[in-house]
């Protein structure tokens, strides 16, 4: 999402739907991807997974607001969506070309939990209903 320059930090979560590579810095989160070895063939979700960071040694890491705003925010749209309204998102780290911020801002006004919503809908939502490639490409 964001090159803001700042030192970036990576963390692996372990979620419902499989392993989430979160980069943030300490103005937000750049990206969350899903693992490469989650594919639909092989998708298999854990309902009773818990979102945690992948691995002992990070279990018991330092206080961090980003990341823990990330755990606590997909552990919620997994196992209590219907308190997602009474939780903050997660700050994003903005940087990117004001189009690609747009679709990461109107992304979760227009996406409820559950909904799907395709990249000609979020173009038009982001103000440019033409841009559907650079609303794919906004990785939102």
């Amino acid at each position: 999402m964001a090159n803001c320059g700042g030192k970036t930090n990576s963390i692996v979560l372990k979620s419902p739907i499989g392993n989430v590579l979160v980069e943030y810095c300490g103005r937000g989160v750049h990206a969350l991807n899903l693992d490469d070895k989650v594919r639909d063939d092989s998708f298999l979700p854990g309902p009773k997974q818990r979102v945690v960071v992948e691995g002992k040694e990070n279990q018991k890491a330092s206080k961090d607001n980003i990341r823990d705003a990330c755990i606590t925010w997909l552990d919620t749209y997994f196992h209590e969506p219907s308190k997602l309204s009474q939780i903050a998102r997660p700050t994003l780290c903005l940087d990117g070309t004001t189009f690609s911020n747009n679709c990461w801002v109107t992304l979760p006004e227009l996406a409820d939990f559950g909904k799907v919503v395709s990249y000609t809908e979020l173009a038009a939502a982001a103000g440019n209903e033409k841009a559907i490639r650079a609303a794919g490409g906004s990785d939102a």
